[in-house]
């Protein structure tokens, strides 16, 4: 197949996903506005991008601090090669943008599973997703309910859950906030999206890779437009920059197209600057020098060249899968949802180097058959499609190219399954506050799961604990103790995997080994569990930046406390998992209007 022919097959696929994501939204509502400033739009600039300075009127009155926070989000930036590729001058725009102010080069850690859902929701609320009830906890899931494949890049009223966002907090304190996303905040002023241009766009790197970034170029050009008609600067901005995860699938982390793709979006963070620059405030400034700007990424990136194909492991087990690991499978499954009570397992990529397995309850009258957890899950032995009994746990773990296996065997217990090997128990217990205090016991401390055991042996216990027994840990307590490893925070993160909503908590959860993953046709991914993929780059450039500040262990979910706080917005009253990092100087923000 020609190269042209590929094109199009894929436009088609595109423009099938979009339609059926509008019909979907459509079919549910869209979240009522805030205030009559709300704006869903696509990007199409209407009006000329500036080339001579223009007039801003300040910043929004409100109870928000004078100043504009602008969140420049590279998706799929892994922390190495960004390092490299800065020190070697690669990224002029971006050393250049450290140099003219005060700022901090971080390395933070992000979120499990490693793909933009969660790690969105997380650091636009501040909370652990498990927490957040409607929100977007995985990039693909199932539905139990309605059961269906859930794909929240092409489902943009998913991501907002119960939980407020800054959206919510600047707009609601007479701010104004603007998103550039592909989902939409109720809570934004104004939401930017193009799913179709988005996607047409990826359609056309994936065979010309000299078109990576075309749409980051547009979205810069659509905001610089706005932004010259507007009478006042916005207080909050979240721009996506999507060229270098796109390059990262489709070619590789390693590869001279995701290098490309850096230096394309570092080319386009300085068009955005050039347009700031051309922005003035009443007191002399631009709006480039008020502005403190917040550079991350939301996931890692890694190489991947083996295909797991977990449908035809299923199927030598005895089961019969739903196929969903081909880009294939994924329109037809979202085309013909109801299929799926053809086949009594699922298992959705979902990164694709992490996939969630779904059990069909047996003996269900259809089309409840997928809505209860399956009654022959009994630890991790589960009867096959001809009745014989199978260690679902032990036989995946035990296939080439599987990396981690998990499941539940109880309430409050999850079992790791390691090849060839290694193996744990985690057990979880909650203090009087409610807060979880974790539990991690390993079947050999010579040979454990996670790689703690040998040179931190006191965070491993020789047997199951009791409550209140020195070897189990806070959350916080894991986080200090194992930032240090390759798989940093390992027990809290696979129980946060297994919490949230029932409805879409898979039965059992795997990884993939460096180099695999389980959907064909990626070169690059995300998901897993690995320092590579969950520690990811934070820089914070701004006039009130403190650059001799020490941050312990910062997170990506605590950009929300941090920023709030910036604002002047920061409430006891909103519940947060993130804390403030002691980044900025406390004599106040620096801005004008």
């Amino acid at each position: 197949m020609n190269k042209a022919r590929i094109a199009w097959v894929i436009a088609a696929v595109v423009v099938l996903s979009v339609t059926l994501s509008l019909v979907r939204r459509a079919r549910q509502g869209i979240h009522p506005a805030p205030d009559a400033a709300f704006q869903p739009a696509a990007i199409a600039p209407l009006w000329p991008v500036p080339t001579e300075p223009y007039q801003l009127q300040g910043f929004q009155p409100g109870r928000v601090r004078q100043g504009m926070v602008m969140f420049l989000f590279i998706d799929g930036l892994a922390l190495e090669p960004f390092q490299s590729m800065l020190e070697a001058g690669e990224l002029p725009v971006i050393a250049e943008l450290l140099e003219s102010q005060p700022s901090l080069q971080l390395a933070a850690m992000g979120t499990f599973p490693s793909s933009t859902a969660p790690s969105v929701s997380e650091i636009l609320t501040g909370r652990w997703s498990h927490f957040q009830v409607g929100g977007a906890d995985k990039i693909h899931s199932f539905d139990r309910r309605t059961a269906e494949l859930v794909r929240y890049e092409v489902e943009g009223h998913a991501w907002d859950g119960n939980q407020p966002t800054l959206f919510d907090e600047v707009s609601g304190a007479g701010g104004s906030a603007i998103s550039y996303f592909e989902g939409y905040f109720p809570g934004a002023n104004l939401n930017v999206q193009d799913e179709l241009s988005y996607l047409w766009d990826i359609a056309e790197d994936r065979v010309r890779a000299r078109n990576i970034g075309a749409y980051d170029r547009k979205m810069v050009d659509d905001f610089s437009a706005r932004l010259s008609r507007a009478e006042r600067a916005p207080n909050f901005v979240f721009i996506r920059f999507g060229a270098v995860d796109t390059a990262g699938h489709f070619f590789g982390p390693d590869s001279p197209e995701y290098r490309t793709a850096m230096r394309r979006t570092d080319e386009q963070v300085g068009r955005l600057l050039d347009q700031l620059r051309l922005a003035r405030l009443p007191d002399g400034t631009s709006l480039a020098d008020a502005a403190t700007f917040l550079l991350f990424s939301d996931h890692g990136m890694a190489a991947t060249r083996r295909f797991v194909d977990l449908d035809h492991r299923l199927a030598e087990l005895g089961f019969d899968p739903w196929p969903t690991s081909s880009p294939a499978a994924v329109i037809a499954t979202t085309i013909d949802r109801k299929g799926v009570f053809e086949h009594d397992v699922v298992a959705v990529p979902g990164g694709s180097n992490v996939s969630m397995i779904y059990l069909r309850a047996r003996g269900e009258v259809r089309p409840m058959a997928w809505s209860k957890t399956p009654p022959g899950l009994d630890g991790h032995a589960v009867r096959n499609g001809r009745g014989e009994v199978v260690d679902l746990l032990r036989a995946l773990a035990e296939t080439e190219g599987v990396d981690l296996v998990v499941g539940p065997t109880g309430p409050q217990t999850l079992r790791i399954e390691r090849s060839p090997q290694a193996g744990a128990t985690l057990v979880r217990y909650f203090d009087p506050a409610g807060a979880w205090t974790i539990g991690y016991v390993p079947d050999d401390r010579r040979d454990d799961p996670f790689g703690y055991c040998p040179d931190a042996p006191e965070l491993c216990c020789g047997s199951v604990p009791a409550p209140g027994d020195s070897c189990l840990h806070t959350v916080g307590e894991w986080e200090s103790a194992t930032a240090r490893f390759p798989l940093p925070s390992g027990p809290f993160f696979m129980f946060k995997a297994f919490s949230g909503d029932p409805s879409t908590r898979q039965d059992i959860l795997l990884t993939a080994e460096p180099g695999a993953g389980f959907m064909q046709g990626t070169r690059g991914d995300h998901g897993a569990f690995s320092e590579a993929l969950v520690r990811v780059p934070l820089l914070v450039i701004g006039p009130t930046v403190d650059p001799d500040a020490v941050v312990p262990h910062p997170r990506l979910i605590d950009i929300f406390p941090t920023t709030l706080d910036f604002l002047g917005l920061l409430d006891d009253a909103v519940a947060v998992d993130g804390r403030v990092m002691p980044v900025f100087r406390r004599e106040g923000a620096a801005g004008g209007g």
